[in-house]
């Protein structure tokens, strides 16, 4: 979910970037983390970062499309567009006129395991900001009216970022057959379900999820923990835990389905393969971003620029609550075969299982993680955000505050061992996407390119 800010931007960013100049605090505890718990099941998690007078304040909830059952699936992300519509003490779309007006930012977004509400902040804008995150949690205004409006809200996302884009779309039905009947299929939910749903559906499903017990409230920024958690108290104290927080559903079935086949509205075949990877919280997790991250990157360079087998190669990664996966994915002309992109690629991966790669690409590659990760933590938004991946998805805080030190940690050989306990056959599925309508150009230029030699055609 995204909004741009109204009129008076420039003198929201002029604030912070004021504020970004003032020196800051010193503070012994920079970068320490402090936990608390409300008596009603809030978690808390406080951040210090005194490097400049900001602060983000999010707000995670266990809730996504993982806990969505046949009927409302997609309610999780319909919720997320809702819970800007007003509350009982502040009016629709009032949070963010106050957060921009205070100088900040906010934002949302709903993904399988969790849906987040972040916010950036001065320091002193805090205290507002948990009095309307508290009020929504627990005094949110459902009605026929905002319902109807939110819903084709949603539709026309989904018609903007899935009908209207076939490669989208691809990823969407790639995800729906890889889990099968398990909710990470749904994604983004059902439009004939959201045709459906009720007032009392979602204010059953809001009861069930929005709920102290079942959320927490992530700080991170220059910020006195203690006056958190006072703060925290006052706003949220009152709010009731619910008795209607139901466990999350059983994992997915441990093996993938064999292959995928299909065709898809796409102007060129899509020829990949697909690995099943073990839930993030898992301790091999860290190594298999990183392999994923080398094989990718060898796979674009040999697929693309050395043997112009395809038009464009990509991985895609999804690190979840309960399984995750990694899939390599090429896009090529008609004129190539996907049996010589699919060799091609096993090939690349069958060269990596064989031999450790060598101590400068291991250090390349292990130094883009540490880059990505340096700069996340760069911003408090990026710091409050690795904290809620690590605790509601990983479901371990270590997972952030340890990561630069596992991340060291890994060699080459550790990487080819992990790779040869997951990247095997049980876990395996081949794609293979044909264009529905195949190009008549593509068609002669695949024509053209197999009849002169050109690239990888054949």
């Amino acid at each position: 979910m995204s909004f741009q800010a109204p009129s008076g931007t420039g003198r929201a960013l002029g604030l912070i970037f004021f504020l970004a100049l003032a020196p800051p605090a010193p503070h012994a505890a920079d970068g320490d983390i402090t936990e608390y718990a409300l008596d009603n099941g809030l978690e808390i998690y406080v951040i210090e970062r005194r490097a400049v007078p900001l602060a983000a304040v999010q707000v995670w909830y266990r809730t996504g499309c993982l806990n969505e059952r046949p009927g409302i699936r997609g309610l999780s992300h319909l919720f997320e567009h809702m819970m800007f519509r007003g509350s009982e003490h502040f009016g629709s779309e009032e949070h963010f006129r106050k957060v921009y007006g205070a100088g900040g930012t906010n934002n949302a977004y709903t993904a399988p395991d969790v849906t987040v509400y972040v916010q950036v902040v001065p320091r002193d804008a805090v205290d507002m900001v948990a009095e309307m995150e508290a009020d929504r949690m627990a005094r949110l205004v459902l009605d026929e009216a905002i319902l109807e409006t939110e819903v084709e809200v949603v539709k026309e996302e989904y018609r903007v970022n899935y009908e209207n884009n076939p490669m989208n779309r691809l990823m969407l039905q790639l995800q729906r057959e890889y889990f099968g009947e398990h909710p990470y299929s749904y994604g983004i939910g059902f439009m004939k379900d959201l045709d459906t749903v009720s007032v009392e559906t979602c204010r059953e499903y809001y009861e069930a999820r929005y709920a102290p017990n079942n959320a927490a409230l992530i700080v991170a920024g220059d910020v006195v923990p203690e006056e958190i958690r006072v703060i925290a108290e006052r706003r949220f104290g009152p709010i009731p835990p619910s008795e209607r927080v139901a466990p999350d559903p059983p994992p997915p079935p441990e093996s993938p389905p064999p292959r995928i086949v299909g065709k898809e509205d796409l102007p060129v075949p899509i020829t990949g393969v697909a690995y099943r990877l073990p839930a993030a919280g898992e301790t091999d997790i860290p190594a298999l971003e990183l392999i994923a991250r080398v094989l990718g990157n060898r796979l674009e360079r040999r697929l693309t620029r050395e043997s112009s087998l395809c038009v464009h190669a990509t991985t895609e990664t999804y690190f979840l609550r309960q399984a995750s996966l990694v899939g390599f994915i090429g896009a090529h002309l008609p004129n190539v075969s996907q049996k010589k992109v699919r060799a091609a690629i096993d090939a690349e991966i069958a060269r990596f299982l064989a031999e450790p790669l060598s101590e400068e690409e291991f250090e390349r590659a292990r130094n883009g993680m540490l880059l990505d990760e340096t700069a996340r933590r760069a911003t408090v938004e990026g710091i409050a955000e690795g904290v809620g991946d690590a605790l509601f998805v990983a479901g371990d805080l270590a997972r952030y505050s340890d990561r630069s030190k596992t991340l060291e940690a890994l060699t080459p050989e550790t990487l080819v061992e992990t790779a040869r306990r997951h990247l095997i056959d049980r876990n395996r599925t081949e794609i293979r996407i044909e264009p529905r309508n195949p190009s008549l150009f593509l068609k002669i230029a695949g024509w053209f390119m197999t009849t002169f030699h050109i690239g990888g055609a054949g």
